[in-house]
């Protein structure tokens, strides 16, 4: 994904003398403001990335409903989702605390939270 490609290139140039896990701890923060710009500049991409949260959205509530075994669900998926976490967790706080509702993406980031939890 090019945004990935994108935050990884700008933290590694504005992080330099940092460590790994601190430049990623350190993008979320480029993530969140990367997807609001394009919510406002380029509305057909970010409804296309959102997708993804979607699509995490549906896995995160068949697992909750226990449709389908979490262990089977993070054993095919657990990196695409921490991937996504990495991605839209951050822009997701950021719409909670803008005034989103709480629950939105719930079950998304109830998965992000298993497959980080399952190392």
């Amino acid at each position: 994904m090019a945004l990935i490609v994108e935050v990884k290139s700008e933290a590694a140039e504005l992080w330099r003398d940092e460590s790994d896990a601190e430049i990623l701890k350190k993008s979320a923060e480029l993530y969140a403001k990367r997807l609001a710009r394009m919510a406002e500049e380029n509305r057909r991409r970010y409804m296309q990335l959102m997708r993804i949260c979607g699509f995490f959205e549906t896995v995160g509530c068949v697992v909750r409903a226990e449709y389908v075994p979490a262990k089977d669900v993070l054993n095919l998926l657990r990196i695409s989702i921490l991937t996504a976490g990495m991605v839209f967790q951050p822009y997701i706080k950021r719409l909670q605390d803008e005034g989103a509702p709480d629950d939105i993406y719930e079950n998304f980031l109830w998965i992000v939270e298993e497959a980080r939890a399952k190392k």
